[in-house]
């Protein structure tokens, strides 16, 4: 269980850092393109300002000199300006702009590279203002190499702070589930050692954290009821063995007596009738201790059904007529009644109260 939530709390940091890390490279990459097309668009119009004054065939001549001195402070920019017959009236570092041509490049800015340099270019058609307008197409290039360069290095920063983070998560996660963990290992430890002879061993609820208060709790309980079970099992055990140590003693005693000489068919009758009672005695102790047990265990049947008192006790007093005459004491039967339950033990309920009633009544 620790491994498990040691895993799950580091893949849900994992998870969220790397949606962070998504979220903040899409910002920094939205933040150089937007800085990248302001730049070439601004180059751009520059270029535009300066083709739109080129209104005769001396301008023309002069246009290059003019490009060189514009371009010549922004080494990451590469123009080409061609004719509609492809020829090169002005080009500035065209090796740049190899993998392009003329119309290959639409209004949006478009990506290449050349020998390990990233570039993003933009294409424009303008017509020259001369006596004789000459349309021509300006590809313009701009160097983003840097811009690259330092997005693979965040990215790479940021991937490997991930995964430290996520290991580090994964190292914090395991220790704080498993100091949090600790009640249960307790619980586990107390439950190794519980046996017969150490059933009294309770969890200190001081020590146990809120959340697992009610399962110290349910295992105090279970402990208690244990403990208490076992005493009744003790004490059940010592009654066993109390009341049939007699009845076998007698057992015993008859026939080690009957078979200490030969005896006749009547005196060996009389030895069997003897042990025949104590027998019978033995039985019923057994059958009154097995129905004891099951009634500690709620194993006994319990159905609900109406049950007539006085026809049950008057019963009963009919059985126990003879022996209260023997005993010189008068029963009475009064009142009526119904009740709901199991009537057969509720007659050997009754029939438990009569039988002492009239064995111990002076």
């Amino acid at each position: 269980m620790t491994a498990r939530l040691a895993t799950l709390f580091s893949l849900l940091v994992a998870g969220l850092l790397l949606l962070l890390g998504l979220w903040l490279e899409h910002l920094i990459r939205g933040h150089f393109d937007e800085i990248d097309h302001m730049e070439l668009t601004a180059k751009l119009n520059m270029i535009e300002n300066l083709l739109d004054r080129v209104d005769s065939p001396a301008a023309l001549n002069t246009l290059p000199r003019y490009l060189d001195d514009l371009l010549t402070s922004h080494a990451t920019l590469s123009v080409s300006i061609r004719d509609e017959e492809q020829r090169i009236l002005y080009a500035y570092q065209p090796e740049f702009l190899e993998p392009v041509k003329n119309g290959d490049v639409d209004s949006a800015s478009t990506r290449w590279s050349v020998a390990g340099y990233e570039f993003i270019g933009h294409e424009v058609q303008k017509r020259l203002p001369l006596p004789q307008p000459i349309p021509v197409h300006v590809l313009l290039g701009l160097d983003i190499t840097h811009h690259a360069h330092f997005l693979e290095d965040t990215r790479r920063y940021l991937w490997t702070g991930i995964a430290i983070a996520a290991l580090l998560t994964a190292l914090l996660g395991w220790l704080v589930a498993r100091q949090g963990l600790a009640p249960l290992k307790r619980i586990t430890a107390a439950a190794r050692r519980l046996s017969a002879e150490r059933l009294g061993e309770r969890l200190d609820l001081q020590a146990t954290p809120p959340e697992m208060v009610e399962l110290a709790n349910a295992f105090n309980g279970m402990l208690n009821r244990l403990e208490a079970d076992f005493q009744r099992l003790s004490e059940f055990s010592a009654d066993i063995a109390h009341e049939l140590r007699t009845p076998v003693s007698n057992l015993l005693t008859e026939t080690q007596v009957a078979l200490s000489r030969p005896r006749s068919t009547e005196e060996y009758q009389d030895a069997l009738h003897s042990n025949l009672e104590e027998l019978e005695r033995l039985a019923r102790m057994i059958a009154d201790m097995l129905f004891l047990a099951k009634t500690d265990h709620g194993l006994l049947p319990n159905p609900a059904e109406p049950v007539h008192l006085e026809e049950e006790v008057t019963a009963l007093l009919e059985f126990y007529d003879a022996l209260a005459e023997e005993k010189q004491v008068k029963m009475q039967l009064s009142g009526t009644a119904t009740v709901t339950g199991d009537h057969l033990m509720l007659r050997r309920a009754i029939a438990n109260l009569v039988s002492n009633a009239v064995r111990h009544t002076p």
